[in-house]
């Protein structure tokens, strides 16, 4: 969400096709593995036995500050407000608005499966 909220303040557009287009190869950092084996946890860098780990925190307090439309990476384009409207969610009271399953556009916006 981080990211769609940033490219959409900046003015782009987002679509999700209906089958993959593209993919890229992704492997995990290896400093982060290193760390992940030193733990007491069994390996995984994210699980602390007090909960979430302070990294973890720090990222999802980033975002919320962004939902907000304050916080690094938001452009001036469009508003977080906009981006909320064009979503129909409420971030503020954690809420799906009525309409959202299509984001306001009309069935024939979107391809099934007897159009294949």
């Amino acid at each position: 969400i981080s990211m769609a909220v940033r490219l959409f303040t900046n003015g782009v557009d987002l679509f999700a096709p209906p089958e993959t287009v593209c993919y890229h190869k992704w492997k995990r950092n290896p400093l982060r593995e290193k760390q992940g084996a030193n733990s007491d946890n069994g390996g995984d860098a994210s699980i602390d036995a007090n909960g979430p780990t302070r990294g973890r925190e720090a990222s999802l307090n980033v975002v919320r500050m962004q939902l907000r439309g304050m916080g690094r990476g938001l452009g001036t384009e469009r508003t977080v407000k906009q981006f909320e409207e064009s979503l129909g969610v409420d971030f503020e009271k954690l809420e799906l608005l009525k309409g959202c399953e299509n984001v306001g556009l009309e069935d024939k916006a979107f391809v099934s499966s007897s159009q294949r």
